[in-house]
């Protein structure tokens, strides 16, 4: 049974790193569940590797009512892996594709806030805005977010404030204050960068694991994305967020939201 410390490793790390979003952050949802559930089932299979394997052998020798089921359920396993591959492959890409010279609208999208301060994953974004807007003076920046019924403000102001704090021109700053995902992030920017003739050309601050997706929602608003200001995830939540993420670009893919 060689399989069985290296199944129970790898088992264990994906239960920890899984649950770790939960612990220090309280993030729930898909990208908790999912990688603790795989986990979890690894582990019990190695912890019990005699009866996983005594089970393995029953399934080679039953009838096709119970092997054909199997066969299938694999096959649905191992197509969700390699799409998982193909889709990191596309996120990747998207991260690193950077911005041709020119005048172009930087465009942060929402994420939560605490009080009056960024949270840490929208603080990334905006640093990496500002690094941007300080090599690009004739850059321009929109921040993109509306106001939670937990929120004492809107994400927008609070980035705003945030960004003058740090050294950025008001008047550099448009606000957009509507939104409450990515794509209404997109599409409200795009209204406001019509209003004040603001360049089409974008690039998007934000995580790695976000720059397909809202460029993707850019384009569906008319807008279009040159390049990318791409911040990093702190390594304890970047399996959550990636795995979040890839179910999201499958939505968008199939239901076109």
């Amino acid at each position: 049974m060689k399989w069985r410390l290296p199944v129970a490793i790898l088992s264990g790390i994906l239960i920890l790193w899984g649950i770790l979003p939960f612990l220090v952050a309280r993030i729930r949802g898909v990208g908790v569940i999912t990688p603790v559930s795989i986990g979890v089932v690894g582990l019990t299979a190695a912890i019990f590797s005699q009866r996983t394997e005594n089970l393995i052998q029953a399934v080679r020798t039953a009838g096709p009512a119970v092997r054909v089921p199997v066969m299938v359920l694999g096959s649905i396993v191992i197509a969700l892996v390699l799409l998982f591959i193909a889709v990191s492959v596309v996120m990747i890409s998207s991260a690193v594709k950077t911005a041709p010279d020119g005048p172009v609208t930087v465009i942060v999208p929402g994420a939560m806030i605490r009080d009056d301060r960024p949270s840490l994953m929208l603080s990334h974004r905006l640093d990496a805005a500002i690094d941007y807007l300080e090599t690009h003076p004739d850059a321009v920046c929109v921040v993109s977010g509306g106001q939670g019924e937990d929120e004492a403000y809107s994400e927008a102001y609070v980035m705003q404030q945030y960004l003058v704090s740090h050294g950025v021109t008001p008047g550099r700053i448009y606000l957009e204050d509507q939104s409450t995902n990515t794509m209404e992030n997109m599409a409200f920017t795009r209204e406001v960068i019509t209003q004040n003739h603001l360049p089409e050309a974008v690039v998007t601050a934000t995580q790695e694991f976000h720059q397909y997706r809202s460029a993707a929602y850019a384009e569906k608003a008319g807008l279009q994305p040159v390049g990318t200001a791409t911040c990093g995830t702190p390594w304890y939540l970047f399996l959550c967020y990636w795995v979040r993420e890839f179910a999201g670009i499958n939505r968008m893919w199939l239901l076109h939201y």
